[in-house]
């Protein structure tokens, strides 16, 4: 899912940052001197969880705005913590129609 997001999104314009894991991605947060608007994240993944990882880039850039992707439903990754009531979600496997209207709802606001 991963590479199908990195090539559908830099087809529609947008410069993304690909990292294998929560831990670079907050590394990569911490050093880059320029704004970063939407963190696109998998809500289990080894290591560092994306609601850990959205919580600790938040912490670094308050005016992040994330999207949480995962196999699980909205209503389970809800039910068991993983997710906040009203967090930006989608569900895996989704297209890239999905993605992009996803990415703009969250983008505008």
């Amino acid at each position: 899912m991963r590479a199908l997001a990195l090539s559908f999104l830099t087809r529609l314009g947008y410069e993304v940052i690909e990292v294998s894991d929560g831990i670079e991605a907050l590394q990569v947060c911490q050093v880059m001197d320029r704004p970063i608007h939407v963190l696109l994240t998998d809500v289990v993944m080894p290591g560092m969880g994306g609601r850990l990882l959205y919580e600790s880039v938040r912490a670094l850039r308050p005016e992040i705005k994330a999207i949480f992707m995962s196999g699980y439903t909205d209503d389970t990754a809800i039910s068991s913590g993983l997710l906040g009531i009203g967090a930006p979600f989608i569900e895996k496997p989704f297209s890239s129609l999905t993605l992009a209207r996803k990415l703009r709802e969250v983008i505008e606001g």
